[in-house]
């Protein structure tokens, strides 16, 4: 907004607060300057800027060195810290559970569905190596067919 716009906007706003009986009070910079404060309203303004307020290890704000007392809002209180999380990780670790199900068991006994063991396979981009890395004949395009036992005999 340019300051003409900003001008007409507040001479127009108090106008119509002065003409409609409202009571138009001291503007913040005014009243420090009633108290005390000697300087522009710019340098007042400036007096405005400090540390940033930040959520303290308590869950209440915290500006500087200063506990405000003040809760948060969210307030931290009841969130797990850094350090029970890694506690808890660090005990889970620690658990048998050789005696539970895993979910591949869980499918095969709920569905039916019995799941392979993909530990042996290769991935796909193992496969585009190999298939990239072989040497065709010249004048070879398209795909070339190997046999599962070809397949096993690259991959060894």
């Amino acid at each position: 907004m340019d300051t003409l716009t900003f001008l007409l906007s507040k001479k127009y706003v108090d106008d119509t607060l002065q003409g409609a009986g409202a009571l138009v009070g001291k503007s913040a910079y005014q009243i420090a300057v009633d108290n005390g404060f000697k300087g522009t309203e710019q340098e007042w303004l400036k007096t405005l800027v400090g540390d940033t307020p930040a959520i303290g290890p308590s869950g209440t704000w915290v500006v500087g060195d200063f506990d405000t007392g003040v809760i948060a809002s969210p307030s931290l209180a009841g969130y797990a810290t850094e350090e029970y999380v890694n506690r808890v990780l660090a005990d889970l670790s620690k658990l048998d559970l050789s005696a539970y199900a895993t979910r591949k068991e869980l499918n095969e006994a709920i569905l039916g569905i019995k799941i392979p063991d993909v530990s042996d396979f290769i991935t796909r981009d193992e496969v585009k190596e190999l298939i990239d890395s072989l040497e065709l004949p010249d004048g070879a395009t398209g795909m070339i067919a190997l046999s599962k036992e070809e397949v096993l005999t690259i991959c060894r």
